[in-house]
């Protein structure tokens, strides 16, 4: 690259980083406000995004926990299974879900995935299922929808409890119909990168009267007094998160940063991004816990609610781009044979969370991109499956293990403008021109 081209790409004003925050910088402020004045008590902000969901899924109840490992602990908890009974699931996902299951006795069985859609291989389903199987747990990845309805149809048939997680799959669709809407319970986590963020949160929907009755009490009875500590402290570093990602400070300075500290070395800035300090100092290591965390089960709060609903009001908008964006890039992309893109099945709408691409030469694809001015990532999510921590759970999943060590994950959101989604796939593609690769 001549020193006049790298000068351009310095002075662009539309940088890409890969810190998106659903938040406003106001509405956090006064959230942050609300938490020092002590409006914490669930009440009707919350009943309100409740009702929100409940409306937008048409289900007959929306519940929030604090968290959407802590909504999974509890679903399973209110089907009062025995102690050795297995959830079958992707391996990908993040760490506490493990716990989330394995410190109620259960069992977590890793069924590998389909590289194109990052959801459950169907084949591979039923080979892993056992007389001891209860429970399904599908994991809709980056906004990507399979063939659930033949994943459905393989939980039926074994009488599998079914439950969904919509995290990264708000207002996905499969033949007109949501995700989220297919099994006996979805949910769905609130952290500040989703669609719909309150800082943190589980949402959890159903039309099952019967585990809705159970989970609300559980909520009555087993949460904590939210942790107003805890909430100053998301609150602060979604206020910093907006500053430093911020169109203008990512571009002339924050970009600059990352950069340089890319070169020092990738795994600062992968530590960085995660946001928890102890990951930054390279203290946190996932482990096997018999109990579950009491720092999960911290209520939901009335301050967090408000920023849902601020976020929640903006989110046909948000996934209406992503749709949008994510069908430019598969288009824009599909010509060059040395990457995989992402499946886009008959009869699915895809609302890319992020747009996920395969490529066995990752790591120089992401320098070249962050060269040009695109930040990129590799997936934050845990390979639960190799993870050293579950060994007991070990199982082989080697599709999953090539996606977690090919996918680049590119941003598609709607702050970002079709133009630029064209210059990323420009850019993409002349990296492998240059490499004299395989492009139609």
């Amino acid at each position: 690259m001549s020193a006049l081209e790298r000068l351009r790409i310095w002075l662009r004003p539309d940088k890409i980083h890969k810190l998106q925050l659903t938040n406003l910088f106001s509405e956090v402020v006064v959230a942050f406000m609300k938490i020092l004045s002590g409006q914490l008590a669930r009440s009707y902000k919350t009943k309100a995004l409740e009702d929100d969901f409940k409306a937008h899924y048409q289900a007959k109840h929306a519940i929030i926990f604090p968290h959407a490992r802590t909504a999974l602990h509890f679903i399973l908890k209110s089907l009062e299974l025995e102690k050795g009974d297995e959830v079958l699931m992707a391996p990908l996902t993040i760490a506490d879900m493990i716990n989330s299951i394995h410190s109620l006795g259960l069992k977590p069985v890793f069924v590998d995935i389909e590289l194109d859609t990052i959801c459950i291989d169907v084949e591979q389903l039923e080979k892993c299922i056992t007389p001891r199987s209860k429970v399904l747990f599908v994991t809709y990845l980056c906004g990507l929808v399979p063939n659930i309805e033949k994943i459905i149809e393989v939980g039926r048939k074994y009488n599998l409890t079914i439950i969904e997680d919509c995290s990264q799959c708000y207002n996905g669709l499969y033949n007109g119909r949501l995700v989220g809407t297919f099994g006996d319970a979805a949910i769905l986590t609130l952290t500040n990168f989703k669609v719909c963020s309150s800082l943190f949160g589980g949402m959890i929907v159903t039309n099952n009267d019967k585990l809705a009755e159970r989970l609300y009490d559980f909520r009555e009875t087993a949460l904590l007094p939210p942790q107003p500590s805890v909430l100053l402290k998301h609150a602060t570093k979604n206020l910093i998160y907006t500053v430093l990602f911020s169109k203008w400070a990512f571009s002339y300075f924050t970009y600059f940063i990352v950069l340089i500290l890319e070169k020092l070395d990738p795994r600062i800035t992968y530590r960085l991004y995660s946001g928890n300090i102890n990951v930054v100092l390279g203290k946190s290591e996932n482990m096997l816990v018999s109990e579950f965390p009491p720092g999960y089960v911290g209520d939901y709060t009335e301050a967090q609610a408000y920023v849902g609903l601020c976020s929640l009001s903006r989110a046909e908008e948000s996934t209406g781009a992503r749709i949008k964006h994510g069908e430019l890039m598969r288009k824009l992309l599909h010509d060059i044979n040395q990457i995989q893109l992402p499946a886009k099945l008959e009869g699915a709408v895809n609302v890319y969370w992020r747009f996920p691409l395969c490529s066995n030469d990752r790591e120089g694809l992401k320098r070249y991109l962050l060269d040009h001015g695109i930040d990129s990532s590799a997936t934050y999510l845990c390979l639960c499956s190799q993870e050293p921590a579950f060994k007991v759970y070990h199982a082989p999943t080697p599709q999953a293990e090539k996606w977690k060590q090919t996918v680049l994950l590119l941003e598609v959101h709607e702050a970002i403008s079709e133009d630029t989604i064209r210059y990323m796939a420009s850019v993409i593609r002349s990296y492998f021109e240059r490499r004299g690769n395989d492009v139609h």
